[in-house]
C-alpha cells in the first residue's frame, strides 16, 4: 500500500497541536479540558494501533512479531485512555491507582516486550550475546537510583502508600528501559531504515518520558495527576510516533529479520562495569551504611556477572571440545581424520627411530567405490563409509584413521613377525560380510596397500607415499588384495614417474613417430589400408613400448596432447601419400577410451581434417570394444564421426565387452578380430567362432578385420571365410614412413 507522508505528517501536526490548544482554550475548565485531552488521545491511539495493524499485514518473520507487541501495548493504552475518557464525562477530576494505571502499565511493559524481543533475536548470535546482559545491568542499576531516590522521598515526604510508589517507580524504570533497549538497538542495525524506525520510537519513548517523568514531579510536590494538562499532549505524541514508525517502515521492500552488523565488536564489559562503579559510590553516600536497595543491586548485579562468567565459560569449554572434535575426528564416520593420523604417524615414527624398532602403514580404500556412488547415490556411499569405520573400529586393535573419500588407514607399530600380515588378514576380515545398505546386500572388498619403517621408508611423508602406491599395485593386481611395498615396486613405480615426467619433452623434442603397417584385401591381396602405430625413443630409456607409455599418458591426462599430435601427423601423411600418388586407401587411427570420455575427440579429428585438407571418408577411427560399457554415450559420438563421413572401427573385438545385440545397434563400419583368436584357427572350435564372427559382420554388412595374421594357413582360412581384410607380420611388420613407401613401390598393389 503507498503511503502519503506529507499527508500523514499534516494530520499528525494538527492532531498534536489540536490538543495542545484544547488545553490552553479550556485549562480553567477542568472537566471540559480532560474530555478534549481524552478524545484526542483516544483518536490518537485509534490511528496508531490502525497503521500498525497494516504494518502487521505486510510485514513477517521477526518483524512482524515486534509490530504485534507494539501494537498490543497501544490497546492497551486507548483502553486505559478510554477510561480516563469516561471518568471526565462523569465528572472525576482525580482518583487513586486504578484499572486505567493498570493498562498503561501493561503498555509500558508491552512496549518494552517488543525491544527485549527483538534484543533476545539478535543475541542469538555469539557475538552480540552480552547485549541482553546489559540491557539487564541497566534496569538494575536504574531500578537501584530511581528507587533509592524517588520512593525515599515519595515515602518520607508525602505519606505515598507503597503500591502508589511502585506504580510510579515502574513508570519511570520502564520509561528509562525502554530508551536503553531502543538506543542499544540503534547501534546494532545495519539497515539505516531499520536504523530511523527505531530512532522514531526513541523520539516516542522521550515523549512518553517526559510526561512521565513530569507527572512523577507533578505527584512529589502534591498536585493529583488528572485528564486535561499538557502531559497528555506528550503522551499522545508520544503513541502518535509510533504509528509514524510502522508507517515509515511499510514504505518499500524489507527483509524478514533486522539486519544486524557483522562488525561489531565487544568492548561493552564497560558498561555494566561503569553500572555497578556507580552504584557503589552511591552507597557510599547513602546514608547509615544500612543495607538499602542500593547495596542488595550491588549483590544482584555481582551474582550476575558470576553467572554470566560461568554460563560464558561453560560456552567456551563446550565449543573449545567441539572445534577439538571437529579439528581430529572424522564428521562423517567419527573415527579419527588426517589431522590426527598426521601428528600420530610422527610420533610413531619418532618412537621407532629412537628405540630402533619397526613400524608398518596399511593404507587401503574401497574397491569401486565411485561406482556404489554413482550407481546408488551418495547417500548410500556415506552409508558405506560409516558402516566400514564402525567395522574396522570393533573388529582390529588399531586407530583407525579417515584420510579422506574411501581411504582408510592404521599404524601399526613395533611390528614383529607377521603383524602387518595379520592386521592386513585382520581388513579383509571386516569387509568379508556383504554389507546391507537401503534395503541392498553389496559385497565390498578393500585393496591394501603396506609400506614400512625404516627398510623401505624413512619418514611419515614417505611411508603414506609408499603405501599409496603399493595400493594402487595391488588395484592393478585385480584388487582384494594386499602389497608390500619393495624394492621391485620403487623401481617400477620411479620408471613410471620417470616416463611421465619425459612424455611431455618428448613430445617437443619430437622422439615421437609414426609407423605404419598395411592392411591387405584377403581376396585380391592388395594393399587397402593403413594403421598408424605410435613409437617412442626417449634419449634416457630407449625405445618405450605403447603398452608401457599409454596408459601412463592416460593417467597424467598427457593423452590429449598426444592424440592431437597422432591425428594430426596421420592424416597429414595421408594426405601427402594421396597428393604424390602413393597410396589412396584408408588410414586408420586409434583413439583411446580416456580420450573419448574427456575430450573433445570431434574437435580434434575435424581440426585435423581441415588442417591437412584429408577427405573424411579415408580416415578411420579405431576404438576398442570397452568403449561399450556406455553404449548410449558412445552412439552420440560414432553418429557424430560417420555423419561427417569418417569411418568408425571396433579394435579387439571379442575379448572383453563384446555383445551381439549391442553390435546390432552400435554405428560401426567395421570389427576387427583380436590376434588371439587368429593365433588359435588351427583348432575345430577356434575356427568356427571366427566363423561366425565373420559371418555376423557380413550380415550386418560390417567390414572384417583380422588382426596378427602370422601364417598362410591362417590367410587361406580366412579367405574360405570370406574375410575381408586381413593385417600381420605375414605382409609386413609397422615400417616407418620412408619403409612403407618403399614396400609399396616394391610390391606396387600386391602385398604377396
Amino acid at each position: 500500500m503507498k503511503i502519503n507522508k506529507k499527508k500523514n505528517a499534516i494530520f499528525i501536526m494538527l492532531w498534536v497541536i489540536g490538543s495542545a490548544l484544547w488545553v490552553l482554550l479550556y485549562k480553567e475548565s477542568d472537566n471540559i479540558e480532560a474530555v478534549g485531552t481524552s478524545l484526542f488521545a483516544v483518536g490518537g491511539a485509534l490511528w496508531a494501533f490502525i497503521q500498525i495493524s497494516r504494518t502487521i499485514n505486510n510485514s513477517s518473520g521477526h518483524r512482524r512479531v515486534f509490530w504485534k507487541w507494539i501494537n498490543r501495548g497501544i490497546a492497551a493504552n486507548g483502553a486505559a485512555n478510554g477510561i480516563w475518557l469516561a471518568a471526565a464525562l462523569i465528572g472525576i477530576s482525580a482518583f487513586p491507582p486504578s484499572l486505567a494505571d493498570v493498562l498503561w502499565l501493561a503498555s509500558y511493559i508491552l512496549f518494552l516486550c517488543a525491544l527485549l524481543y527483538q534484543l533476545f533475536i539478535v543475541s542469538r548470535e555469539p557475538v552480540i550475546s552480552i547485549h541482553m546482559f546489559n540491557v539487564s545491568v541497566f534496569m538494575i542499576v536504574s531500578t537501584a537510583i530511581i528507587g533509592h531516590f524517588f520512593t525515599a522521598l515519595a515515602l518520607e515526604l508525602f505519606d505515598y502508600s507503597i503500591i502508589n510508589s511502585v506504580i510510579n517507580l515502574s513508570f519511570l524504570l520502564i520509561n528509562s528501559t525502554l530508551l536503553f533497549a531502543a538506543g542499544y538497538l540503534v547501534y546494532l542495525l545495519k539497515a539505516k531504515r531499520d536504523i530511523a524506525v527505531v530512532c522514531i520510537l526513541i523520539a516516542a519513548f522521550s515523549f512518553q518520558s517526559v510526561g512521565d517523568f513530569h507527572a512523577a514531579y507533578l505527584e512529589i510536590v502534591g498536585v493529583a495527576v488528572s485528564p486535561g494538562n499538557f502531559n497528555d499532549v506528550f503522551w499522545l505524541a508520544a503513541i502518535i510516533l509510533l504509528g509514524v514508525a510502522a508507517t515509515y517502515e511499510k514504505i518499500g521492500l524489507w527483509e524478514h529479520n533486522w539486519m544486524i552488523r557483522t562488525d561489531i565488536k565487544q568492548p561493552f564489559i564497560l558498561f555494566p562495569a561503569a553500572g555497578i562503579t556507580l552504584l557503589i559510590l552511591f552507597t557510599f553516600n547513602s546514608y547509615e551504611w544500612r543495607i538499602n536497595i542500593l547495596s542488595v543491586s550491588i549483590g544482584i548485579i555481582l551474582l550476575l556477572f558470576v553467572g554470566r562468567n560461568y554460563i560464558m565459560n561453560k560456552k567456551n569449554s563446550n565449543l573449545i571440545q567441539e572445534y577439538r572434535h571437529l579439528a581430529y575426528y572424522d564428521s562423517l564416520t567419527g573415527i579419527y581424520n588426517r589431522t590426527s593420523f598426521k601428528i600420530n604417524v610422527d610420533k610413531a615414527v619418532a618412537v621407532a627411530r629412537k628405540e630402533k624398532t619397526e613400524l608398518s602403514l596399511l593404507l587401503f580404500d574401497i574397491d569401486r567405490f565411485k561406482v556404489i556412488n554413482d550407481s546408488l547415490g551418495h547417500h548410500v556411499g556415506d552409508e558405506v563409509l560409516m558402516e566400514t569405520a564402525y567395522r574396522l573400529k570393533n573388529g582390529l586393535p588399531y586407530d583407525i584413521y579417515r584420510l579422506g573419500g574411501d581411504e582408510f588407514v592404521i599404524i601399526v607399530d613395533d611390528v614383529r613377525g607377521n603383524k602387518a600380515l595379520e592386521a592386513a588378514a585382520q581388513v579383509k576380515k571386516a569387509f568379508s560380510k556383504p554389507y546391507l545398505i537401503a534395503g541392498q546386500r553389496i559385497s565390498i572388498t578393500p585393496s591394501i596397500g603396506i609400506s614400512c619403517y625404516p627398510s623401505t621408508s624413512r619418514d611419515s611423508d614417505s611411508l603414506l607415499k609408499s603405501a599409496d602406491a603399493a595400493m594402487y599395485a595391488a588395484k592393478e593386481n585385480g584388487r582384494n588384495a594386499f602389497v608390500f611395498y619393495d624394492e621391485k615396486l620403487h623401481k617400477k613405480l620411479s620408471r613410471k614417474m620417470i616416463i611421465e615426467s619425459e612424455l611431455r619433452q618428448g613430445l617437443i623434442r619430437h622422439e615421437f613417430t609414426l609407423h605404419y603397417q598395411p592392411k591387405i584385401n584377403v581376396q585380391t591381396l592388395e594393399v587397402c589400408g593403413m594403421e598408424a602405430l605410435l613409437r617412442w625413443n626417449n634419449r634416457k630409456l630407449g625405445s618405450v613400448s605403447p603398452y608401457e607409455f599409454i596408459p601412463i599418458a592416460e593417467e597424467s591426462g598427457f593423452i590429449k596432447l598426444l592424440g592431437s599430435w597422432v591425428m594430426n601427423e596421420a592424416c597429414r601423411q595421408a594426405q601427402t601419400w594421396k597428393r604424390n600418388g602413393i597410396f589412396q586407401g584408408t588410414m586408420a587411427v586409434n583413439v583411446s577410451v580416456h580420450q573419448i570420455k574427456y575430450g573433445d575427440v570431434l574437435t580434434m579429428i575435424r581440426e585435423a581434417l581441415e588442417k591437412s585438407k584429408l577427405a573424411p571418408e579415408q580416415l578411420e577411427i579405431e576404438i576398442t570394444e570397452s568403449i561399450m560399457q556406455d553404449v548410449d554415450a558412445t552412439s552420440v559420438i560414432f553418429d557424430a564421426l560417420r555423419a561427417h563421413g569418417v569411418r568408425v572401427a571396433l579394435d579387439d573385438f571379442g575379448t572383453g565387452y563384446s555383445s551381439f545385440h549391442v553390435l546390432k545397434t552400435l554405428p560401426i563400419d567395421t570389427i576387427k578380430i583380436d590376434k588371439s583368436f587368429i593365433d588359435d584357427l588351427s583348432g575345430v572350435k577356434e575356427q568356427s567362432l571366427v566363423k561366425a564372427i565373420i559371418d555376423i559382420g557380413r550380415h550386418l554388412q560390417l567390414e572384417v578385420v583380422a588382426e596378427g595374421v602370422e601364417e598362410e594357413v591362417q590367410l587361406d582360412a580366412l579367405a574360405a571365410y570370406e574375410c575381408d581384410t586381413a593385417q600381420g607380420y605375414l605382409f609386413s611388420k609397422p615400417l616407418t614412413v620412408l619403409e612403407i613407401e618403399h614396400f609399396l613401390s616394391q610390391h606396387g598393389s600386391k602385398a604377396l
